[in-house]
């Protein structure tokens, strides 16, 4: 039987132009030379070696690198040495190489316990025409296996090393989901035992906090019956009580029998949600004193103009100044100076309405909305008790120094007549300027109504 015909020259290997191997254990010339015409139709560049002895054909066989895909061994059955001996000194070295046995014309011998540790193939003398379709064959599934295990070993590579986790999910109609695949990296990064995730889904939900698990249910259904990915942020309360937040990808494969597979990633974003939780809260509050800062007070401001226009409720505008801060900051210092300042705004804070808003817009410089005020005795009376109630002492770096405020006001009433336009809330911060101006001139501890005497 003719089987070049078998041999596909765009796919099979020997035809590259390497050179194919073959290590001939104990074989008779006659033999031998079957062999390479059965072998001829592969490849113009055959290399056989014949070997007698164990040792000779080990010895080779540590030549040929472990993944080599272009070598095999061939030996005989009724060789002095027995069969399973050759294959455990082969298969003890690790080495992938195809062991193909030539049975004896009076075959004694059983290979199935040598199939069942790695042997290839069994061939009779006459049927050597099958050698090239079963080398063919064994070393391109050795070239496949090989591939396989370097892209397993590269996968399990980038799931130890990423700072997460890889999952894949199966979910059902029903919407039940098991996990039929979770990184050891999991374990590595959370403390959490892959294993009794896979063996039971609750222990998932599990570690899912509370207040997340409805909507984090809510994200899974949805994407379920859209065969849609998800993205998603939840916190997960670890083993060891830490509460960590995971940002969850995932990408769905509908399966022939409806359900679906999904394939994702979940990464630690916790360090990242805190820092952006901070830039937000930065962005609207004072890092020092925990206030609204002065973007956030032109936005109060702007609401206090809205509610005026909707319910023709008036309010005031202070500004507060510390008269003495800079004395201080240049004496004791910067820290000192941002102690000073956190501690004026709690005591200002603590003299206020809860409808107030009381803001640090400058250095030594905080902002303050009086809701509901009908009288412009209600700003003299507020603006003056921030200033007899201002504390006495504060003790910095065991000294003690006085603080003292200037303050001047700005009373927004429906009778004044004013129309609203963008430009409002800058007028109303430039008539309280000016009364803090005047405020100033008494030297101190001194609070000012703005009128209109005061525009020169």
């Amino acid at each position: 039987m003719n089987t070049s015909r078998f041999i596909n020259p765009e796919k099979d290997p020997f035809l590259s132009g390497d050179s194919l191997t073959i290590l001939l254990h104990d074989i008779s010339k006659k033999d031998a030379e079957a062999i390479r015409r059965s072998l001829a139709p592969l490849t113009a560049n055959l290399d056989i070696w014949p070997v007698t002895h164990l040792a000779d054909l080990l010895h080779e066989i540590d030549r040929i690198p472990p993944h080599n895909d272009t070598a095999a061994v061939i030996i005989r059955s009724d060789t002095g040495i027995h069969v399973d001996e050759i294959i455990d000194g082969i298969r003890a070295r690790h080495h992938t190489i195809p062991v193909v046995l030539i049975a004896a014309d009076t075959p004694e011998y059983d290979p199935r316990k040598a199939l069942e540790k790695g042997l290839v193939d069994c061939l009779s003398r006459e049927s050597l025409s099958r050698l090239p379709y079963v080398l063919n064959r064994e070393i391109r599934l050795n070239s496949l296996r090989r591939r396989l295990s370097e892209q397993q070993d590269m996968f399990d590579h980038v799931a130890h090393e990423i700072p997460g986790y890889i999952f894949q999910r199966l979910q059902s109609g029903d919407g039940r989901f098991r996990y039929t695949y979770l990184s050891p990296s999991l374990g590595r990064e959370f403390g959490v035992d892959e294993t009794k995730l896979i063996e039971d889904p609750a222990n998932f939900w599990a570690l899912i906090h509370p207040d997340d698990r409805e909507s984090l249910k809510a994200v899974f259904s949805e994407a379920r019956e859209n065969i849609s990915p998800y993205k998603v942020e939840y916190r997960a309360i670890l083993p060891d009580s830490r509460v960590v937040w995971i940002r969850a990808h995932a990408q769905p494969r509908l399966l022939d029998n409806g359900d679906v597979m999904w394939n994702g990633i979940g990464i630690d974003v916790t360090k990242e949600k805190y820092a952006r939780d901070k830039l937000d809260y930065l962005a609207y509050f004072d890092a020092v004193t925990g206030l609204p800062n002065r973007h956030l007070f032109f936005d109060r401001l702007e609401q206090a103009l809205k509610q005026y226009e909707r319910m023709k409720t008036s309010f005031a505008l202070h500004i507060i100044d510390l008269d003495n801060f800079k004395e201080i900051n240049d004496r004791f210092g910067h820290l000192a100076g941002d102690r000073l300042l956190k501690s004026i705004a709690a005591h200002l804070a603590g003299l206020i309405r809860e409808s107030d808003t009381l803001s640090r817009i400058g250095g030594d410089e905080f902002a303050l909305i009086q809701t509901a005020v009908t009288e412009d005795a209600q700003v003299g009376f507020l603006a003056d008790k921030l200033i007899r109630r201002a504390p006495e002492a504060e003790i910095i770096n065991g000294q003690t120094v006085s603080t003292q405020y200037s303050i001047g006001s700005c009373h927004y009433r429906p009778e004044q007549g004013q129309s609203l336009d963008k430009h409002t809330g800058t007028e109303l911060m430039r008539r309280a300027d000016l009364a803090l101006y005047e405020a100033k001139k008494r030297r101190g501890s001194a609070s000012c109504l703005y009128t209109r005497d005061m525009e020169g």
